[in-house]
């Protein structure tokens, strides 16, 4: 369920958003907790409940999901929301599409007589390859791929729902304060394209903007922002990687490379419709808090960049505020 939390105003009161959500993935336990709801057997009752259809569910669950939906089965409603079709992405994979991996076993078969390398350290204690020998029998691996089904089907439609309900708009903007005066601010959205150096909306979000009182400053904020707040909206949308752009004729980069961010692309923006004058050249900055996944898409992308559009977004005061100040 979703419950926000308290917000300060006259005396410490509950959030004026009121939203109770149930996951209800229409099996066993979800249909006992709606049902034990329905009946006053546990609470509070949830304002709705919301089913992410991955568009290949069993027969018999979208039956279930059809007498659930019923009237006077529950008192509440029931949304429906969807990220595509599962079944269609598997088999997309195979023409070399992006596809979110499910939690599938492999299995790896090494016949006898395959020649492998032979691994040693050398002085500097570097594993190096010294050789090949020959396997003498079959041997089989077998292992699991990892899961990002439930991320991009269940919990980021739910949760893009569960933000509807509640009102909650796009755009989100983190301050550090000082007595009361706004010192700097970093503005964070959802990708304004739908994809941005191979990330799409699902794997990452936006930074838009970051300004400062002096120029020091911003160096601060980002650093803050990036290891206090943003944490906090990768769990909460899913997503993994936050994107900027750069300037390329007024900026050097050096905000984004002294705080370990990497450069994935290039774009060009495109010609302002109100004074016709010709979009800048931008760099594009992206972060995520995995160093080996920063080394690897770094090397990937670093001969190749892509180019793409680039449009301004809107930003607007979010519920991950920082600030710091003297007490």
């Amino acid at each position: 369920m979703f419950n926000p939390q308290h917000v300060a105003g006259e005396g410490i009161g509950p959030s004026p958003i009121r939203l109770r959500a149930l996951s209800l993935g229409a099996g066993v336990q979800s249909t006992t907790m709606a049902r034990m709801a329905a009946h006053g057997e546990i609470g509070p009752m949830p304002d709705c409940a919301i089913f992410a259809d991955t568009g290949w569910e069993p027969k018999a669950v979208y039956d279930h999901l059809d007498w659930l939906m019923s009237p006077s089965v529950l008192p509440f409603p029931i949304h429906i929301v969807s990220a595509g079709n599962i079944r269609d992405q598997l088999l997309g994979a195979g023409q070399g599409n992006r596809w979110a991996s499910v939690p599938a076993f492999t299995r790896t078969v090494t016949p006898a007589g395959t020649e492998m390398p032979v691994f040693d350290e050398d002085a500097d204690g570097e594993v190096i390859a010294i050789g090949t020998r020959r396997t003498t029998k079959e041997t089989v691996s077998i292992g699991m791929i990892r899961r990002q089904c439930t991320t991009e089907f269940k919990i980021v439609p739910i949760r893009r729902k569960v933000r509807e309900l509640a009102g909650l708009t796009r755009g989100w903007s983190h301050g550090i304060s000082r007595d009361g005066e706004l010192l700097a601010v970093v503005a964070t959205d959802t990708l304004i394209r739908e994809r941005v150096a191979g990330l799409s909306r699902h794997d990452a979000i936006e930074l838009s903007r970051i300004c400062a009182v002096e120029p020091g400053l911003c160096r601060v904020a980002l650093r803050l922002w990036r290891m206090f707040v943003f944490p906090g909206l990768c769990a909460e949308r899913g997503c993994r990687w936050a994107v900027s752009y750069q300037d390329a004729a007024l900026h050097k980069g050096d905000l984004y490379r002294f705080d370990g961010w990497i450069r994935i692309g290039q774009s060009r923006s495109g010609t302002d419709p109100r004074s016709g004058r010709p979009g800048r050249r931008k760099v594009i900055w992206g972060w995520c808090d995995d160093p080996e996944e920063r080394r690897r898409r770094s090397r990937g992308l670093a001969d190749q960049p892509e180019r793409l559009g680039l449009t301004a977004g809107a930003g607007r005061l979010a519920h991950f505020p920082f600030s710091i100040g003297e007490r």
